[in-house]
């Protein structure tokens, strides 16, 4: 029978019994913080090689949902007319995102 995250009955019935070492409420509260702030001030990842992809058959493209708006970013076979999809568009900086990752310098067609 279960009380609670950590604890449970013991087999005698007697009382409850923790798991793990107890901690002093000033320990845990400092060990909160911490990790509050060690997510804030984490290194942020740098995009130091870029994606490939095969740019003689394939060519960026983005494909617009006339209903709905949604666009995906991607890539078009040249020869197959097939598209891969990549990402979600979601705004401005998603696009830019997209374009760093692959390294495309040029405008992307929009397939509809």
């Amino acid at each position: 029978m279960r009380f609670g995250k950590y604890s449970k009955m013991t087999p005698a019935g007697n009382g409850f019994e923790r798991y793990g070492k107890l901690k002093s409420s000033q320990e845990y509260i400092v060990g909160e913080i911490k990790s509050k702030l060690m997510g804030i001030f984490k290194k942020k990842a740098t995009l130091k090689s870029f994606k490939s992809y095969d740019k003689e058959n394939q060519k960026p493209a983005i494909r617009a949902s006339i209903c709905t708006g949604e666009k995906v970013a991607g890539f078009i076979n040249v020869h197959t007319k097939e598209f891969t999809d990549v990402m979600l568009i979601r705004n401005s900086s998603d696009l830019e995102l997209f374009k760093q990752e692959y390294d495309i310098k040029e405008d992307i067609d929009v397939i509809y």
